[in-house]
């Protein structure tokens, strides 16, 4: 994002810009009771079209995976939209938009990956949030923030953005490789240490302390 500043005239001059993550967020204790019959990828967000779930809904269709289903947590303007491609794609029943979730926590610990396929983004919560419960993850490499979370193939997958075809590859890449998903589920886990609150008020302390 310090790149995306300074492209604006406003900015091009300074430098003395900061970096602080948002910190992990703090979700209650998970369930051991199961929140879906089946097995199922997970994606969380607005059903807006900056999230890009139309391309994430054709990446799927594409994999023809008949074993594991689409589950999208989230309410917004797309809804209609959405559930009219996923008629069209004969995709009812496979592919759902669950809504607001309360307890999040456990389909982040339940899902069998995450998928993250916005156009754009700022620093997305949901993949820390993802990450932070151990859940394998793709996120597409959009401006601006999964690049700064996602160090590719170690603790997930970046993706070029707007792609539904490297999309696609890399949700069955993760799918179809034990030792990645593994690889890539412990090392997402690290992020509570990097994200932690303890960590990012540190570094709100010193910004503020060296300005006074």
């Amino acid at each position: 994002m310090v790149d995306g500043f300074r492209k604006n005239k406003s900015f091009s001059g300074l430098s003395n810009f900061e970096v602080i993550n948002n910190p992990v967020s703090q979700f209650s204790s998970s369930s051991a009771e199961r929140v879906y019959p089946r097995k199922f990828i997970l994606s969380v967000g607005r059903l807006d079209h900056q999230k890009g779930f139309d391309l994430l809904i054709k990446a799927f269709e594409k994999l023809q995976m008949r074993d594991v289903d689409l589950l999208i947590s989230g309410e917004g303007v797309e809804r209609k939209n959405l559930e009219s491609q996923i008629t069209d794609l004969n995709l009812n029943g496979r592919v759902k938009l669950i809504g607001y979730q309360k307890n999040l926590q456990d389909y982040y610990r339940q899902a069998e990956m995450f998928v993250l396929s916005s156009r754009n983004e700022g620093y997305p919560n949901v993949l820390v949030e993802a990450m932070s419960l151990g859940c394998a993850c793709v996120a597409t490499d959009c401006e601006f923030g999964p690049s700064d979370i996602i160090e590719n193939e170690k603790n997930g997958l970046l993706v070029k953005a707007n792609s539904i075809k490297y999309l696609s590859e890399a949700i069955n890449r993760t799918m179809s490789d034990p030792v990645l998903k593994i690889k890539m589920s412990a090392n997402a886990q690290l992020i509570n240490q990097t994200n932690s609150l303890e960590n990012t008020f540190a570094k709100w302390e010193k910004l503020i302390l060296n300005h006074i």
